[in-house]
C-alpha cells in the first residue's frame, strides 16, 4: 500500500520535459560538490571524484537490460559517472564483491548507502512497468521480463548502515526548486524502504528488526 501511494504521489509531483540524453545539462546543477558548489565539477558516482562534464557518461544505475529504460528519462536514477567506472559495473546487481557490483568498490563506502535509495525509488517509480526488487544475487541477464535488481537485502542493510549523504540532499533540494519534480521519498525518510520490502523474507525481517 506505502509502495503504490508513494508512486502515486511521485507521479503527481513529476516533472514533465526531462530526457536521457538531455540529462547531462542537469548533472552541474544536481550533481554539483557541496561542499564546493561553484567550481563547475560534477561528482563522479561511485568514487566522488570531482571531473569535468566531458569526462563523464550516464550511469543506469538501474540497467537497462533490466528494465531500466522505463525510468532511464528521471534524473534520480540516471547519474553522472566516469567512463571507466561506468563500464566496469556493466550490468550486474548491487552487492557485495565478487558475486554482483559493490558500489564501494572505488574506495567511497558511502555510495552503498546511495545506490540503495535510488533503487528503491526506481522500483517505487517502475512498478507499474513491473520492475521489482529481489533477493537474488543476479536473474537471467537480457531477458526483459526479468526486470529486476537486487540484492534486496544488501540494500536494505545499507541503506540503514549509511546514512543520508549531502549529495543526496543537494539533488533532492536542486531538482524540486530548479526543475519543479519530486523528491526521493527515501532520502527523506529511509525507513520507508523497510515499510515496504521489510517482511519479503527471513532476512529481510532481521535487517529491518521486525519480529512480528
Amino acid at each position: 500500500t506505502l509502495l503504490v501511494t508513494l508512486d502515486d504521489l511521485l507521479d503527481a509531483d513529476s516533472a514533465s520535459g526531462f530526457s536521457y540524453t538531455g540529462l547531462s545539462s542537469v548533472f552541474p546543477y544536481t550533481d554539483a560538490d557541496p561542499t564546493n558548489v561553484n567550481s563547475g565539477k560534477i561528482l563522479s558516482f561511485y568514487s566522488g571524484t570531482p571531473s569535468d562534464r566531458g569526462s563523464m557518461n550516464r550511469e543506469h544505475t538501474w540497467p537497462n537490460s533490466r528494465g531500466g529504460s522505463y525510468v532511464e528519462d528521471d534524473p534520480h536514477v540516471i547519474r553522472p559517472t566516469l567512463n571507466s567506472e561506468n563500464s566496469a559495473r556493466g550490468n550486474d546487481f548491487y552487492n557485495v564483491a565478487p558475486t554482483s557490483w559493490d558500489p564501494a568498490s572505488f574506495n567511497n563506502a558511502k555510495y552503498r548507502g546511495i545506490a540503495a535509495r535510488i533503487i528503491f525509488y526506481a522500483a517505487v517509480k517502475g512498478q507499474e512497468d513491473n520492475l521489482k526488487l529481489v533477493d537474488t544475487t543476479t536473474d537471467t541477464w537480457g531477458d526483459i521480463n526479468h526486470r529486476t535488481m537486487g540484492k534486496l537485502s544488501t540494500l536494505l542493510e545499507w541503506n540503514l548502515q549509511y546514512g543520508i549523504d549531502a549529495t543526496e540532499v543537494l539533488r533532492n533540494e536542486q531538482l524540486v526548486s530548479r526543475y519543479g519534480h519530486n523528491r526521493n521519498p527515501f532520502i527523506d525518510d529511509r525507513n520507508y524502504a523497510c515499510k515496504i520490502w521489510g517482511t519479503t523474507n527471513a532476512s529481510t525481517r532481521s535487517i529491518c528488526g521486525i519480529t512480528a
